[in-house]
């Protein structure tokens, strides 16, 4: 996160979907402290607002513009159980603190109690906003957020869900089926690798 000036909203948005929660509630936030959005969802920031940003691949772009902030609207489309994209996980890749209305189970899966703010966890909008402008003139209550990023072990939940993520799910889709094919038999293998087998063991 680079340092920003004291005009410079301090929650950015990226969101492209229009759901009932993000019309009604984004704007009741933006009541009381400001916010960058770069989506269709409330735009107004323009992508090339951070000249460092703008030449970088679209996903690249995104991280980008999130570590430019302290913190991230990680809003999901819905609250369902285990439902969390890459709004959330984005925004601990990007180095932002991420403000959570998603999954009721996500904090389960977090790295660290403390890595994430949660919506529903004030009485009113006001609450949070107060929270947040405490944190931005509280360095040291802000990086309390960061020292997860640090931790030598991170919670089982949220090691589950990195060793589950896109990037190693090949390996882990061949893991598993050699796992049920080796330990429990019961992965049928396609009939030409059958036939080969079969005549391998008899060389």
């Amino acid at each position: 996160m680079e340092k920003l000036s004291p005009s410079s909203p301090p929650i950015s948005l990226i969101a492209s979907q229009w759901t009932k929660f993000r019309e009604a509630w984004i704007p009741t936030l933006k009541d009381h402290i400001p916010i960058a959005s770069f989506g269709s969802v409330y735009w107004s920031a323009n992508w090339d607002i951070h000249p460092d940003c703008a030449n970088l691949e679209s996903y690249e772009i995104k991280n980008c513009i999130i570590s430019k902030y302290p913190f991230h609207l990680s809003i999901e489309i819905s609250q369902e159980k285990d439902y969390s994209t890459e709004k959330l996980w984005d925004v601990f890749n990007s180095g932002s603190v991420p403000i959570i209305w998603g999954a009721p189970n996500s904090r389960s899966y977090l790295p660290h109690p403390k890595s994430a703010i949660f919506i529903d966890d004030f009485p009113d909008v006001k609450a949070l906003a107060d929270h947040l402008k405490y944190l931005m003139e509280n360095k040291t209550a802000y990086l309390e957020y960061h020292k997860w990023r640090t931790a030598k072990e991170w919670s089982e939940g949220f090691e589950r869900k990195v060793y589950m993520n896109i990037e190693n799910m090949e390996c882990n889709v061949c893991k598993e089926v050699a796992r049920l094919r080796i330990l429990e038999g019961r992965v049928n293998l396609p009939q030409f690798q059958v036939d080969l087998e079969d005549n391998v063991n008899y060389i």
